[in-house]
C-alpha cells in the first residue's frame, strides 16, 4: 500500500514533467520513479533507437530492481514507475543495450546469486519471468559489469567472496540467455587478498579486456588486467597481466577501462606512488594492445594531480585517443593521443573551477571527437548537478563552469558508498546529436527519487522547436525541380515530419491547402522531387521540420521555370550573338586564308 501512495505521490509532484517533452527548468526535471524509499543505483544506456533505458533500484523487500523507457522528446513508454525486473533482489545492478532496440539487466540477489533478464523494446521479459541465475556459488557479489558480446548477449564481470576473500569472475550469456562459459563464471584473478572493482570493454571477437584493483602483492592495490575470448578462455598470463605494480606497495586503485579502437585498451586509475594519500592521489594511465603489451612507460604516464575523492572516468575519443576526466577541487579533464601525450595542456584543462567544489565527474562522448561531462557541486548550498561540452581541440563550449542541469530546492545526489567505493548516481549518455541525457537522485520529495533531464548541444536543457535550412533548388525543367533542406538542430524533440512547402505567392507554409511534399523524419539533409508545376512560373520554396514543440522554417528561395517545348540558355541572348559572329568570322578568315 505505501508503495502504491508513493507512486501516486510521485506522479502528481511530477505530472508536469511525465506527460510532457523534457523539463526546461532545472529546478522541476524530468520525473522517473518513486517507491517510498530512497531509490539508487540508477543507470541510463541508449536504446539505439534515439529513446534510453533508465534502470534503478529501491529499498523495499531487500531491494527490487526496475527498468523505464523514455522516448527522444523526454516521454516515459512504459507503465508508470517503470516495469519490475526482480523482486526483493536486487542490491547490486547494471544495465546494457542488446543491439536489438531492448536491454540487457544484471544483479546480485539476497541470497548472494547473479541473476540476468533480458527486456524487448515493448518490456517484455525475455529470459522467464525471474531472469537466468549468471552464478549460484558466488558469496556476495559486487561490482556487477556488462558489456556486449556482439551478438545481441552480454559478458558479466564482476567481485565475489566466495574463496574468502574478493576475487574477479566472468560469465557469458546468449541471446537467448544461456551461459555460455563454466558453471558460475570463469575465475579472472583467483589469488589471496582481495581483487575488486572490474571493469571491461568488448574486444570485438566476442570476447572482453576486464581490468581491476589487485591486492595480491599483500602490500598494497596495483592494476591488473586480462582478455578472455568467445568462448571463456583466458588469453594472457593466468590470473591477468600487471598495469602498474609499483616495488615497495603503495596504492593504485579505482581503475577504469575504454577500447583505443585497434583490439587493445586505455586503463586510467588513482595512484599514490608519489606519497598522497586520500582523498587526494594522482590519475595515472596506460595503454595495452591486444597481446597485452603495455605501449607506454612502465607503469602509466602521469595524467593529473591531485585528483580528489573519487573515481576518474573516460571514453575513447574515436581519433585513437582517449579523453580522461577528474576532481582536484573542481573538474578536470584531458585527452591522451595514441602514444599517450597529453593535447590538452599540462595538467589538464580545467572544466569547472571549483565552485562548491566539484566532484563524481561522469562523461560521454559530443559525437565530434569531444565530450560532456557532468557532475555534482555545491556552489548554490545543495548539491546541484552541473555539465560542460569540450570539443576536440580542448575549448569549453558552454559558459564558464558549466550549465546547470538540477538545481531543486533540496540536494541532489548522485553517488552512494559501498564499502570502500562510491557507486555513481548519475549518469549520462549521448543524444545522438551532439547533446546528453543525464539521469541522477533528487531529493524533492524528501527521499531520493530518480529524475532525468537532457541537455542540447548549445547547452539549453529542454526542448524547443527546430532550426531548418533551405535547399537551392536543382533540376530545373519546364514542370519539375528538386528541392530540400537540412535539419540542424533537433530541439531536444524528434523530429516527425520534415520536407518543403512551395506556391507561387512569397512565404509559403503549412496551413491547410498549401503545396507541402514531406521527407521523412529526425535530423540532417534531405531531398524532395517537385514535379506538376506551370512552365514559365515562378514558385517560392521553404523547408520545413515539425517536432513536439511546434513546426519552423527555413529561409525562402525562389525558382522560375522555363517555357514549355523552350530549351532553357545557359548564356543570354547577347552573349550567344556575340559567340556565333566570333566562330562565323573565325570560320570566314580560315577558309579564305586557306584559298589564298
Amino acid at each position: 500500500m505505501n508503495k502504491v501512495i508513493s507512486i501516486l505521490f510521485g506522479v502528481l509532484l511530477c505530472s508536469n514533467s511525465i506527460f510532457s517533452q523534457w523539463s526546461t527548468n532545472p529546478a522541476v526535471n524530468t520525473f522517473v520513479a518513486a517507491y517510498g524509499t530512497d531509490l539508487y543505483f540508477d543507470k541510463i544506456i541508449s536504446d539505439g533507437n534515439g529513446g534510453y533505458f533508465i534502470s534503478f533500484g529501491d529499498g523495499n523487500a531487500g531491494g527490487d530492481v526496475y527498468v523505464q523507457k523514455f522516448n527522444a522528446n523526454g516521454v516515459a513508454q512504459w507503465t508508470s514507475g517503470g516495469i519490475l525486473v526482480c523482486t526483493g533482489r536486487g542490491n547490486v545492478s547494471n544495465i546494457i543495450s542488446d543491439g536489438n532496440g531492448g536491454a540487457i539487466l544484471s544483479w546480485a540477489d539476497q541470497v548472494h546469486f547473479v541473476y540476468a533478464q533480458r527486456i524487448n523494446s515493448s518490456g517484455v521479459k525475455q529470459w522467464g519471468a525471474f531472469g537466468v541465475a549468471v552464478a549460484t556459488s558466488s558469496i556476495s557479489p559486487q561490482n556487477i559489469q556488462l558489456e556486449t558480446d556482439g551478438s545481441n548477449g552480454v559478458i558479466i564481470a564482476w567481485t565475489d567472496i566466495r574463496n574468502s576473500n574478493y576475487d574477479i569472475f566472468a560469465q557469458r550469456v546468449n541471446s537467448t540467455g544461456v551461459c555460455q562459459w563454466t558453471t558460475d563464471g570463469v575465475g579472472i584473478a583467483v589469488l589471496p587478498f582481495h581483487q575488486a572493482n572490474p571493469h571491461l570493454i568488448k574486444d570485438d571477437f566476442g570476447g572482453a579486456i576486464i581490468v581491476w584493483d589487485d591486492g595480491r602483492s599483500g602490500t598494497g592495490m596495483d592494476i591488473y588486467a586480462q582478455r578472455i575470448n568467445s568462448a571463456g578462455v583466458c588469453q594472457w598470463i593466468a590470473n591477468g597481466i600487471s598495469i602498474c605494480n609499483i616495488t615497495g606497495g603503495g596504492y593504485s586503485g579505482y581503475s577504469n577501462i575504454v577500447s583505443d579502437g585497434s583490439g587493445g585498451a586505455f586503463i586510467t586509475w588513482r595512484d599514490q606512488r608519489a606519497g598522497r594519500c586520500c582523498p587526494a592521489t594522482d590519475v595515472y594511465a596506460q595503454r595495452v594492445n591486444a597481446s597485452g603489451v603495455a605501449q607506454w612507460t612502465l607503469n602509466g604516464i602521469l595524467v593529473g594531480q591531485p585528483v580528489s575523492r573519487t573515481d576518474t572516468w573516460m571514453l575513447s575519443d574515436g581519433n585513437g585517443g582517449a579523453i580522461i576526466t577528474w576532481t582536484d577541487g573542481g573538474i578536470k579533464a584531458q585527452l591522451l593521443n595514441s602514444a599517450g601525450v597529453a593535447q590538452w595542456g599540462s595538467g589538464g584543462l580545467t572544466v569547472s573551477s571549483g565552485l562548491g567544489g566539484g566532484e563524481f565527474p561522469e562523461i560521454c562522448t559530443d559525437g565530434n571527437g569531444g565530450a560532456i561531462i557532468t557532475w555534482q557541486d555545491s556552489r548554490s548550498g545543495n548539491s546541484d548537478i552541473y555539465a560542460q561540452k569540450i570539443n576536440s581541440s580542448g575549448l569549453i563550449q558552454w559558459i564558464a563552469n558549466g550549465v546547470t542541469i538540477a538545481n531543486g530546492a533540496l540536494e541532489q545526489i548522485n553517488s552512494e558508498s559501498i564499502g570502500s567505493l562510491n557507486i555513481p548516481n548519475i549518469n549520462i549518455v549521448s543524444d545522438g546529436s551532439s547533446g546528453a541525457v543525464i539521469t541522477f537522485l533528487n531529493n524533492l520529495s524528501g527521499r531520493y527519487d530518480v529524475f532525468v533531464q537532457n541537455v542540447l548541444s548549445d547547452g539549453r536543457i529542454g526542448a524547443y522547436l527546430p532550426t531548418v535550412t533551405t535547399s537551392v533548388v536543382t533540376n530545373i525543367t519546364s514542370t519539375t525541380a528538386s528541392g530540400g533542406g537540412n535539419v540542424t538542430f533537433f530541439g531536444g524533440s524528434l523530429v516527425t515530419n520534415r520536407g518543403i512547402v512551395f506556391g507561387a505567392s512569397p512565404n509559403p507554409d503549412i496551413t491547410p491547402g498549401s503545396l507541402t511534399l514531406s521527407s521523412g523524419t529526425g535530423a540532417g539533409s534531405y531531398s524532395v522531387p517537385i514535379t506538376g508545376l506551370n512552365s514559365a512560373s515562378i514558385y517560392y520554396v521553404k523547408a520545413f521540420a515539425t517536432n513536439s514543440i511546434g513546426t519552423s522554417y527555413g529561409n525562402q528561395v525562389s525558382f522560375t521555370l522555363p517555357q514549355s517545348g523552350k530549351y532553357f540558355p545557359l548564356f543570354p541572348p547577347w552573349l550567344m550573338y556575340l559567340l556565333v559572329c566570333s566562330i562565323i568570322s573565325y570560320i570566314s578568315f580560315y577558309l579564305i586564308k586557306k584559298g589564298s
